[in-house]
């Protein structure tokens, strides 16, 4: 999948309440790009675009042939994931739209704006990927470089940092996952220690002693001969 290399323009952090209008099209058109454009996904040779206002005009006008569209609150898209704080494996992780401090929660808090990107904590693969997390911290095993590989939200380069992690390198096809990712880790003051990059996860070769990736399958499979796997001390392969 080629990356997108336009730099995204995120709105106002989305929330419960927001109305969302969601334009599919097999045509290619993941470069579109709106200051009203929230999320830009691509699945099974359909291309998705997610904005915050009817946008049918602007895609149009734009040449783009739109073959489905939907209307839906932005708690819709969530499903009733993350609308509330929730505790993963010790960490707390509190969306921008409640009060962290009236919140009480296990460990660390992690302020994360889920957006239209994956990574909210609920999904059973990202949960064990922060329980694998946070057993190396209990037993003192923290790793010094973390590379996430499909950083989504940017939440478990994160979380590695909450439990002690020195540094993080996270990357993602998507631009508009990696402008959210960026803005948590500015959310949570760890800017200085947490890089994001657009790009595709094969081409990333960052020396680390974890490399984690939270991918489906295939996405997983493919990378079992990312030229960083053999420099790692550990790795976490989701799906496999």
């Amino acid at each position: 999948m080629a990356a997108q290399t336009a730099r995204a323009t995120l709105p106002a952090v989305l929330a419960p309440g927001v109305i969302l209008h969601v334009y599919g099209t097999t045509k290619p058109a993941a470069t579109f790009r709106s200051t009203d454009l929230v999320g830009v996904l691509e699945d099974d040779g359909w291309t998705y675009l997610v904005f915050t206002r009817e946008a049918g005009d602007d895609l149009a006008e734009a040449g783009i042939e739109i073959d489905y569209t939907a209307v839906l609150p932005y708690e819709q898209w969530l499903d009733g994931d993350a609308l509330a704080p929730v505790v993963v494996a010790g960490l707390t992780i509190v969306p921008p739209w409640c009060d962290a401090d009236g919140v009480e929660g296990q460990g660390a808090k992690l302020l994360m704006e889920p957006s239209l990107a994956f990574g909210t904590g609920a999904h059973p693969t990202t949960r064990r990927c922060l329980a694998l997390l946070a057993g190396l911290a209990r037993s003192g095993d923290v790793p010094a470089q973390v590379l996430d590989l499909g950083c989504g939200t940017g939440l478990l380069s994160l979380a590695a940092l909450r439990l002690g992690a020195a540094a993080t390198t996270g990357c993602d096809v998507n631009a508009l996952a990696v402008e959210v990712a960026r803005r948590n880790a500015r959310r949570n003051g760890l800017e200085e220690r947490a890089s994001f990059r657009c790009c595709d996860a094969r081409d990333l070769v960052v020396e680390a002693d974890l490399v984690v990736a939270n991918l489906p399958p295939a996405a997983s499979s493919a990378l079992l001969t990312h030229p960083s796997l053999p420099g790692c001390r550990l790795a976490v392969l989701s799906g496999m």
